[in-house]
């Protein structure tokens, strides 16, 4: 057997494909969850907060026994010398966070999804207070308002529908959202019509 193919299966044999895959699938979904979900309201948003929490109790030692089956050096002499107490610290932060990444990476494909057999619609919102952003930075949206749909409270942006430093707080405006059975996207806000005097 070549170094070449030595290399390619010691490789083989410290990443397995199945983990790679794992890794991958987990770091995608998060990252569309950032970036898709950033602005879009699960339906059963709750029931997934509670599901998670318990998720979060049974994965985080889960992993640690996955980890220590894959590597047994770890927590032992044979890795790089540190402190008894930053060792801990290390073991339990890092499969509490791969533990969350598992979790939450789910929520990301929920959000894909929706993305795709949603339907736009616009919906009439109230404004409760106006937000404006520093720019120090390039960003889509300068100014946001916190606006309540379905007796929630949400922070969407005003886009250049209204003049700097307006107050518009307790005003009636229209909201895109993108609607689906998986829940809804806050999209821009408009300014209501005036209403018609009878």
């Amino acid at each position: 057997m070549s170094k070449r193919s030595r290399r390619n299966a010691a490789a083989s044999d410290k990443f397995p494909v199945p983990w790679i895959v794992a890794v991958a699938v987990v770091l995608i979904g998060g990252a569309l969850g950032a970036s898709v979900g950033q602005h879009f309201v699960f339906q059963f948003g709750k029931q997934y907060g509670h599901l998670a929490l318990f998720a979060f109790l049974v994965l985080v030692p889960a992993v640690a026994v996955i980890r220590l089956l894959g590597n047994q050096g770890e927590l032992s002499g044979h890795g790089p010398k540190q402190s008894p107490l930053f060792a801990v610290l290390n073991w339990v932060i890092s499969n509490g966070l791969i533990a969350a990444a598992i979790i939450y990476s789910p929520f990301g494909y929920i959000a894909l999804v929706h993305q795709a057999v949603g339907h736009d619609m616009t919906i009439a919102a109230k404004v409760c207070c106006v937000k404006d952003l520093k720019q120090k930075r390039k960003t889509s949206c300068s100014r946001s308002a916190q606006v309540i749909v379905e007796s929630r409270q949400h922070w969407v942006c005003l886009a250049d529908h209204y003049p700097p430093n307006t107050d518009i707080s307790g005003m009636d405006v229209l909201l895109d959202i993108r609607q689906s059975s998986l829940g809804f996207s806050m999209g821009r806000v408009a300014p209501a019509p005036p209403a018609v005097a009878p």
